[in-house]
């Protein structure tokens, strides 16, 4: 009983850990994941303790410390192309694309998204794959094909309203806005971002640095159009 207990354990605290991250507490989730890790290396379960280092580099990211989020991912996609886990192998690519388009190199934020989403898709990881398909938007519309970031957009929200995950929508909907001040639709814009950002202080849930760096370059241009007062 003493392996069950402890795995039974283990497990209770990498759930502890997400709740307490989607709150927004990363220094005390941060704390839970490396516990966490620790028991499953204990246990031998190589991929879970990796599954966890990948929590490790979502709290570096969160709290700015890109270098470590990158030897983290790093760290956790050989692992489990290693192990062969397909799943977490695509959302390690995805963590590792964002980390690229945070740091404006967007060719290979791309190509990460695309390998990532190509490897969700195989897993049947949907959830995971539209993630990828909403930050190619952000890359699409970087690149000025608005239209192909629509579509990307969509399928995404699709995917994303079919699960009710409502942090998806959030980062669906600030991508959409960001369109529409792209296309010089600023009011639509502004209206878009009010319903984004509601919808994130009633939630409380976390954004990734890439993702809110994207909103206020677009919301600044969306406010730039109309004035303060238009906006607000």
């Amino acid at each position: 009983a003493g392996i069950t207990d402890e795995r039974l354990a283990a497990d209770a605290t990498h759930l502890l850990g997400h709740i307490l991250f989607d709150q927004r507490l990363y220094f005390e989730a941060g704390r839970l994941f490396e516990e966490g890790r620790a028991a499953f290396s204990r246990l031998n379960d190589e991929l879970t303790q990796n599954v966890l280092r990948a929590d490790l580099g979502l709290v570096a990211y969160h709290t700015g410390d890109i270098a470590g989020a990158q030897a983290h991912f790093e760290t956790a996609l050989a692992a489990f192309r290693a192990l062969g886990a397909e799943a977490p192998t695509g959302d390690a690519l995805i963590r590792l694309g964002d980390l690229a388009r945070l740091g404006g190199d967007d060719g290979r934020a791309e190509h990460l998204y695309e390998e990532g989403l190509l490897v969700c898709r195989g897993a049947g990881a949907r959830l995971d794959a539209a993630s990828a398909l909403h930050k190619l938007g952000h890359i699409a519309r970087r690149k000025g094909d608005l239209a192909k970031a629509r579509d990307r957009l969509e399928e995404s929200l699709r995917d994303q309203r079919e699960f009710g995950n409502r942090q998806g929508m959030i980062e669906c909907l600030a991508a959409f806005a960001g369109l529409e001040a792209a296309g010089g639709r600023a009011e639509r814009a502004a209206l878009l971002f009010g319903a984004a950002q509601a919808q994130l202080d009633a939630t409380g849930l976390p954004l990734a640095l890439a993702d809110q760096a994207e909103w206020a370059r677009y919301a600044a241009q969306a406010r730039a159009q109309l004035g303060d007062a238009a906006y607000a």
